[in-house]
């Protein structure tokens, strides 16, 4: 409920003819927005802990899956691209204290409960409060306050939880991570060393393929541009605001999170790090499981790709920019982005494209053959 001197609580025809500030009225709409943002994140979680298990159904089955569930609550694709968009727009229009607020919230919600059954809406949850932040007036200062508070809470401990447990948490970092930009960098060894597990688990297929994920997410991250959600809010955009007004591609007020040098280095040390070194040391396997390892491999180099295909050119940084002719802007972009990283990452990344494409065909072979 509103105070009664709020302006939006006024039911009194005269007072509404009256010519009130535009600006008055939507300083009003943010500050109501922060009475029930808490109510309406109660109203999530309780959402998620009344998901049931959701069907799989086989192949040449058509409609939804059965759900089941103490409230037998349909969780479908559409559902979820509704909570998403929904979750986004709830947090990037927050002003910073009802954010910190929200934010103390979730990290409580994650910390003391596990959904198995909805992990897919928890990580979209998580996505949403740590996308990045800053200030802005200063187009610099990025930020995800909501990464450095849940990436303790969610890597903590992950070798003694149970599989479901590590599963679940697991995945909601893999949507922590997928756009807080360049604070990931902070959060490097503890994002490495839950990668690390969550690959040396080859007997555990579904926790295997988590990993995967949250390597397919930590890589598009760091090499990928994506527009910031805060920034992106029309109440935020700085400009002269008009309600149901069309988007412009010019002086729209939009800013993007665009990788650094920094960031590239961290790719290509992931890269390095979980998919290159794993087919290296495909050459010596032999035994029983040697299928099996050629077929991990290829997952692993498959949900690679989808992180880090961005940057992956069709020759080296200097041949491109060299080149005179009807070049795409954005390969000129990813040129000039791939030059503010190391030498040595500038070196792996000429030719890795390349090297892919033949790891691929090898592997694809073998499997066929075995």
């Amino acid at each position: 409920s509103l105070p009664e001197s709020s302006i939006l609580a006024q039911k009194n025809a005269a007072m509404l003819d009256t010519d009130i500030d535009f600006d008055t009225v939507m300083e009003e709409a943010m500050l109501a927005m922060s009475d029930w943002s808490l109510a309406f994140l109660d109203r999530v979680y309780e959402l998620l802990r009344a998901t049931g298990e959701q069907e799989k159904l086989g192949k040449g089955h058509s409609g939804y899956a059965a759900t089941h569930g103490s409230m037998d609550i349909a969780i479908t694709k559409n559902v979820s691209r509704i909570m998403k968009e929904t979750l986004t727009y709830f947090f990037s229009s927050m002003d910073t204290e009802t954010y910190r607020s929200a934010l103390r919230s979730v990290s409580k919600f994650i910390q003391e409960e596990t959904l198995p059954f909805a992990v897919k809406d928890a990580s979209l949850l998580c996505q949403a409060v740590c996308m990045t932040r800053f200030d802005l007036k200063d187009s610099s200062a990025d930020a995800s306050p909501g990464l450095d508070a849940l990436v303790p809470i969610l890597t903590e401990d992950l070798e003694h939880r149970s599989t479901k447990s590590a599963i679940y948490r697991l995945r909601c970092l893999a949507g922590a991570v997928r756009y807080a930009g360049s604070s990931v960098l902070k959060h490097r060894d503890s994002i490495v060393a839950a990668i690390t597990y969550a690959l040396s688990q080859p007997d555990d297929k579904v926790l295997f393929k988590t990993g995967c994920k949250l390597l397919r997410h930590t890589l598009s991250s760091q090499c990928e541009e994506y527009p910031i959600a805060q920034s992106s809010h029309p109440m935020k955009s700085g400009t002269n605001f008009v309600p149901g007004a069309c988007a412009e591609l010019k002086h729209d007020g939009i800013r993007w999170c665009v990788p650094s040098g920094k960031s590239i280095d961290f790719t290509v040390d992931l890269v390095g790090r979980f998919c290159l070194k794993r087919l290296r040391s495909l050459g010596g396997t032999a035994g029983e499981n040697n299928i099996q390892r050629w077929r991990q491999s290829l997952r692993v180099l498959r949900y690679t790709l989808r992180g880090c295909l961005g940057i992956l050119l069709d020759d080296s940084a200097d041949t491109i920019l060299s080149q005179e002719g009807e070049l795409c802007p954005k390969e000129k972009a990813t040129a000039s982005l791939i030059k503010t990283s190391s030498p040595e990452s500038q070196k792996i990344l000429g030719d890795l494209r390349r090297r892919f494409c033949f790891n691929l065909m090898d592997i694809t072979c073998v499997i066929a053959k075995g």
